[in-house]
């Protein structure tokens, strides 16, 4: 009888987290191992309870201690992804299966398929989503290509099940279309955290409400089709405090910066032919937001316009159905976009994708799952 493949998990993330504690309530025992600096360790809270037997500093010891076929679930980081991928499969054996489970420099695709073929370990990209909303379910969307059955159905029941029973997993043919989802939901994530933004700066220009009474007006839309993971976000930051007593959004406000995952999603736009709007038109008002010191100096010199008198309260249902109207614009968009990148890609579904964002993921919420049904043909 073949032998089943150990499951490990490599890496310091939540994601990591959750994939571990979800293969135990299934009945397995991964093991953990830390290449870094003992940070996996250090961070997760419930380890000592659940794993304190399988933990490794390296997984040169881990391979001698376990002989047996690995399936290595593999948080990494975007830089320097290739060489720490060559220096991983130096020390595995050939029917050893890799999860990529982060995300991969998509310019390097070719030069990481022939290093893992040189190896004979087989290599498979694998977008991971978690939700504590929904009891830590995950969402899942692979690479088909040189996915068996068996590791299939072991990914399909890691995947969460909504409450209409269908399964939060996504299977795509080609490696590179992991990459176009991500384009796709790094601009839908952007539009819903600029939007949430741009509608928390009306409340206090024009509408002149105060953080504590911009999170009650959230409160109440979270009640409404806008409800989402970001929105809970956004009212946890405006009920901050700092040790003053004031409100902690001025510590923060116009301080994110354009990052390389931004870069990265906006390359995988272009490479992919998505057009990229949603992204270049949230990451364009953050930067000019960021410059917070020019914008101070310049209002030296610079009038702007006259301030009008605060806005009736009363209307602010028409800034609400404005978000949400934006908001469902983008995702239009954005799932068109990506099917015409999978439709080139050579198959796969945008509905089987927007199930798997809608089941687990900072894009959870009423508008994703309404996208979800349309695109399954339901709605």
């Amino acid at each position: 009888m073949e032998e089943k493949p150990s499951c490990v998990v490599i890496g310091a993330s939540s994601g990591a987290q959750a994939l571990a504690l979800k293969l135990t309530e299934l009945g397995h025992i991964p093991c953990l191992c830390d290449e870094s600096d003992g940070s996996l360790f250090a961070r997760w809270p419930r380890l000592d309870e659940l794993y304190a037997s399988k933990r490794y500093d390296d997984i040169a010891t881990l391979r001698k201690d376990t002989p047996g076929p690995l399936r290595l679930f593999v948080f990494s980081a975007y830089e320097g992804y290739v060489k720490d991928l060559s220096l991983l499969t130096e020390i595995l054996t050939p029917g050893d299966i890799i999860h990529e489970c982060n995300a991969f420099p998509y310019h390097s695709l070719e030069q990481i398929e022939s290093l893992v073929k040189a190896r004979t370990i087989v290599w498979t990209p694998l977008k991971i989503a978690f939700s504590v909303e929904s009891g830590g379910g995950l969402s899942l969307i692979t690479s088909g290509r040189g996915l068996d059955s068996e590791s299939r159905d072991f990914l399909y029941a890691l995947a969460h099940r909504r409450l209409d029973t269908r399964v939060c997993f996504a299977q795509l043919p080609e490696p590179g279309l992991i990459a176009a989802c991500r384009a796709a939901y790094r601009g839908l994530l952007d539009t819903l955290l600029q939007g949430f933004a741009d509608a928390f700066y009306v409340m206090s220009s024009i509408y002149n409400l105060s953080p504590f009474e911009a999170r009650m007006v959230f409160a109440d839309w979270a009640k409404t089709e806008l409800d989402s993971p970001v929105l809970q976000a956004m009212r946890n930051i405006l009920a901050s405090m700092d040790e003053g007593g004031e409100s902690s959004l001025s510590r923060i406000l116009d301080t994110v910066k354009f990052d390389s995952s931004d870069i990265e999603a906006l390359n995988l736009a272009v490479a992919f032919r998505m057009p990229p709007p949603l992204s270049t038109a949230a990451l364009s008002a953050r930067i000019i937001a960021a410059l917070r010191d020019e914008r101070v100096g310049a209002s030296v010199s610079l009038s702007g316009v006259k301030q009008s008198p605060p806005r009736s309260r009363d209307t602010l249902p028409d800034l609400r159905d404005a978000l949400i109207l934006a908001i469902a614009l983008a995702y239009a968009q954005s799932l068109s976009s990506l099917q015409s990148a999978i439709t080139r890609g050579g198959g796969g579904s945008s509905a089987d994708v927007a199930l798997a964002w809608a089941g687990s993921s900072l894009l959870q919420g009423p508008l994703m799952d309404q996208a979800a049904i349309i695109l399954s043909g339901q709605g």
